[in-house]
């Protein structure tokens, strides 16, 4: 190949175009300069002519200057930043509500516009009785739950009487919500304060089929007590918590009336909010924000200084 360039040199040499003559001698001498620049490559000093190249300093340029770049290293950064936060501010349970990457970049791009924590500095994807726990600090209570087993002369204990009064009559007039016989008995002089033999009460019945107009009328007619569990543990609390749907006004109207039940942990260990369903965790802790000044025990009063 080298051979025949002087040759095409001289068929150059003898045009008369000067300026074709001048391009085609750069061209020669560019040429001629290859035999040394492969004999460098095969040294291994590939990386210093790719160094020297157009292409490698356009590259490098780029990485180094391009504001697209920088940008994407920025909103990567911010992004790593937010999640690494978002994770720290959990309440050690599985989120129900995780952020979608759109919102991450949106907020990290706009740190100024992020709205400030709410429901008493509780993360959102809280369950609820993480939440009550949170409450009955702030409000300087101690938190701890008690073991309805544990706790003595704090439940009635059903007498033989209130067993035999647990008969097919009362029992069929709540499962119907029939308030006007349940009040017929009651006028009667029979007591409505009975259970079976495993200490399910009439009020246990009503709080787990969700019967609001029932369990009012038992509770604040017929004088029954709240402080009534079964053989397991469990308060009428934790039946009402343990509706297929939130009964808002249920749980209400229990907490008013004796918020110590939201400590009493059953055989399992679980509080009664502990029994509440995932997908309702944000309505139920949307209700215990509206009623933090209810979360304050009155037997279980013992203060604690942090509200950590």
């Amino acid at each position: 190949m080298y051979a025949s360039l002087p040759t095409t040199l001289r068929r150059f040499d003898a045009s008369e175009d000067l300026d074709e003559q001048k391009d085609m001698s750069s061209v020669y001498s560019e040429l001629m300069s290859l035999p040394n620049t492969i004999r460098s490559l095969s040294k291994g000093d590939r990386s210093e002519v790719a160094s020297t190249s157009p292409r490698a300093t356009t590259d490098s340029a780029l990485e180094l200057h391009s504001p697209v770049r920088k940008k994407r290293r920025r909103l990567s950064l911010s992004v790593k930043t937010s999640s690494s936060t978002s994770a720290s501010n959990t309440c050690g349970m599985t989120p129900s509500h995780t952020a979608s990457p759109s919102s991450e970049l949106s907020s990290s791009a706009s740190p100024a516009k992020r709205s400030t924590p709410h429901r008493a500095e509780i993360p959102v994807n809280c369950s609820p009785d993480v939440y009550v726990q949170r409450l009955l600090r702030c409000n300087g209570y101690d938190s701890t739950s008690r073991p309805a087993s544990s706790l003595t002369g704090f439940f009635e204990t059903p007498t033989r009487a209130q067993i035999e009064a647990y008969d097919a009559t009362v029992v069929t007039a709540v499962r119907d919500e029939d308030i006007d016989t349940l009040r017929n008995i009651y006028d009667s002089g029979r007591t409505l304060q009975c259970c079976n033999r495993f200490g399910e009460s009439l009020t246990h019945m009503a709080c787990r089929r969700g019967f609001v107009d029932v369990a009012k009328f038992l509770l604040e007619v017929a004088n029954v007590s709240t402080r009534v569990k079964d053989d397991y543990g469990r308060t009428i609390l934790h039946d009402a918590c343990w509706s297929s749907q939130p009964r808002f006004e249920l749980v209400d109207l229990l907490i008013k009336r004796d918020p110590d039940l939201l400590l009493i942990s059953d055989a399992r260990g679980f509080v009664p909010f502990q029994y509440v369903k995932r997908e309702h965790w944000g309505q139920w802790i949307d209700f215990l924000s509206e009623r933090k000044h209810l979360i304050r025990p009155r037997q279980f009063n013992f203060t604690t200084a942090t509200c950590a």
